[in-house]
């Protein structure tokens, strides 16, 4: 939940670079598998199954996994962006979760157009200083983004915890 947005902040980069890639031949595709791997945190995060303003550091790492199909015609990027992580709090309690979204976007070269988006569902366990269950959480979030010419011009998205 509290990384959801950087997944597809870090596609995004990798899609403007690719936007400007020329495609092949008519009737040709190449495809090129693409894996990214990185560390997050420690980031400060406002956890809301741990109680309001409750603040703890979250530690783990990310992965980018997926495919590019390049056509003349445009690009397409099929994959997934899974985040496994700890939240650790001051009283000693901590927050184990992981998120796992697809993604994917699609850009036709005619006309700078890049369109991408993904949903989420994100599963976490809250434990005590003791490694006691205190409860359950779950995320779920929708994404879609537009990008003209390098411009992004619709970006929508939403989502809501569950605390139990």
């Amino acid at each position: 939940m509290r990384r959801w947005l950087a997944g597809c902040g870090a596609l995004v980069g990798v899609v403007a670079s690719c936007v400007a890639v020329a495609g092949p031949a008519f009737g040709a595709a190449d495809i090129e598998r693409f894996t990214s791997s990185a560390s997050v945190g420690p980031d400060l995060v406002d956890d809301t199954c741990a109680g309001a303003g409750v603040v703890g550091v979250l530690t783990g790492t990310e992965t980018i996994d997926g495919q590019f199909v390049t056509t003349s015609t445009g690009q397409h990027f099929t994959g997934t962006d899974t985040l496994v992580y700890r939240v650790d709090f001051p009283d000693g309690s901590y927050l184990l979760a992981s998120q796992r979204e697809p993604l994917h976007f699609t850009s036709a070269q005619a006309d700078r157009v890049v369109t991408l988006g993904s949903t989420l569902h994100e599963r976490g366990t809250l434990y005590d200083a003791n490694d006691n269950i205190l409860g359950y959480e779950q995320f779920h979030a929708r994404h879609r983004t537009t990008i003209v010419d390098g411009r992004v011009v619709a970006d929508v998205d939403g989502g809501f915890i569950t605390c139990r």
